[in-house]
């Protein structure tokens, strides 16, 4: 398994190329089925998983599911001290999105809820789910500090993020001798989303101009939505019009077509599938970067653990978005 590392304050965390997504974990995905996922993804080598304290608290319930369910699996597999655990706070509440909960207080609680539900001692990589322009950086960047400070989190990343606002709480950080974000989580895939059919929610995605931001800052990236609902290897299989209309309203595109066209074309070079060239766009990208994948069966985890070691070199991944 390739990994990815990032900078923490003690030393360096190691994290699996193909992380585990646990979106689903409790609830779609029922326990069973979840701990035959995170058994499977440890058999395979993988030893990262992402989780999230809003996962599974659908209705506001203030029971975070998911990581409730693999600090469960945690504890009952014996694998506590071998899996890296990914896990992130301050996201508004489902029933309320409106109000924000970027906050010291919230950024608190949420830790320690987290820390109770995964039943660790320390968090690998703690990400604020969600930013709020109007606070200050002066007002975040000291309660993640001292959460590092008291050993509750080994490194600080931001989920959903413009690259711009990091750099400005990394600058704030610097100059007054503070943890620094180390990490960034973001949508990102080979396959690009039509505009009209985003989230209602508007986040920040993968564009060139993040791209080349991060590249310069030296900033890796966690791609979430890293498969795009498997639209590549869909289409490679049956074709465009073998897919639901719904994929096909959410991919259609002239970027989309040429790309999995360049797809076909490097599964003929390399001998490699279309999850493969999926998933190595991003883990084998000059960004250093992590794809997270959201299995809900066996077979889908066993083809996109089957990415874990692919080689794809610059040619390649350029040769991978090149227009047609």
């Amino acid at each position: 398994m390739r990994k990815l590392t990032i900078e923490a304050v003690s030393s360096p965390v190691t994290l699996s190329k193909i992380i585990l997504g646990s979106t689903m974990f409790g609830t779609k995905i029922d326990e069973k089925t979840s701990f035959e996922l995170m058994d499977l993804y440890a058999e395979l080598g993988g030893d990262s998983i992402d989780t999230a304290s809003v996962y599974g608290d659908w209705h506001d319930t203030g029971d975070p599911v998911s990581e409730r369910t693999i600090g469960k699996w945690l504890k009952q597999s014996g694998n506590k001290n071998k899996m890296t655990v990914i896990t992130k706070g301050a996201h508004y509440k489902l029933q309320s999105p409106q109000e924000s909960r970027v906050s010291a207080a919230c950024i608190q609680k949420d830790i320690q809820k987290s820390l109770k539900s995964l039943m660790v001692d320390a968090i690998d990589v703690y990400f604020l789910h969600r930013d709020n322009e109007d606070v200050p950086v002066s007002e975040i960047m000291p309660v993640l500090h001292k959460q590092v400070a008291e050993g509750h989190i080994k490194s600080i990343g931001a989920s959903n993020w413009t690259v711009k606002r990091i750099l400005e709480a990394n600058a704030f950080a610097k100059a007054n001798h503070l943890t620094p974000f180390t990490v960034s989580q973001l949508k990102w895939s080979l396959a690009v989303t039509m505009a009209d059919q985003q989230a209602n929610e508007v986040l920040p995605e993968m564009t060139d101009e993040e791209y080349e931001a991060y590249m310069a800052a030296g900033i890796p990236v966690l791609a979430w939505s890293s498969q795009a609902s498997g639209i590549v290897p869909k289409v490679v299989a049956n074709g465009w019009n073998g897919i639901s209309e719904q994929l096909k309203k959410k991919y259609f595109n002239d970027i989309n077509v040429a790309r999995i066209e360049n797809v076909q074309d490097l599964i003929k070079k390399k001998g490699i599938h279309a999850t493969q060239a999926s998933l190595g766009y991003i883990t084998c990208n000059r960004l250093p970067a992590a794809a997270i994948i959201g299995p809900s069966r066996t077979d889908q985890l066993r083809d996109s653990m089957s990415a874990a070691d692919v080689e794809l070199d610059a040619e390649d991944i350029q040769a991978l978005i090149r227009p047609r």
